[in-house]
């Protein structure tokens, strides 16, 4: 789909925010990726069933206690956040 074909498809932004942070709470590393999704119908309805991936890399140093990824969707406002450890698993 090209951006002269945007008749009948579903249109998002999308800002996609990583923090790592110390173990005293100060940020140690950061790194934000806006997206513009543009699919057709039929996609959209696949992506609203199955999720979709989006990738943001940035480098974790090694003082890094947590890191904090938060998803805004900018049609509606909608905040998603998660916290991991540097390995990627859920922080608790």
């Amino acid at each position: 789909m090209n951006a002269r074909n945007l008749a009948g498809a579903r249109r998002r932004e999308v800002s996609l925010v990583a923090a790592s942070f110390a173990s005293n709470g100060t940020v140690v590393a950061h790194s934000v990726k806006e997206f513009e999704i543009v699919v057709d119908e039929k996609k959209y309805t696949e992506l609203t069933e199955k999720g979709m991936e989006m990738n943001l890399a940035m480098p974790v140093p090694t003082t890094a206690a947590r890191i904090r990824v938060v998803v805004r969707d900018s049609s509606n406002g909608n905040l998603g956040t998660a916290d991991l450890t540097p390995e990627g698993e859920q922080f608790h």
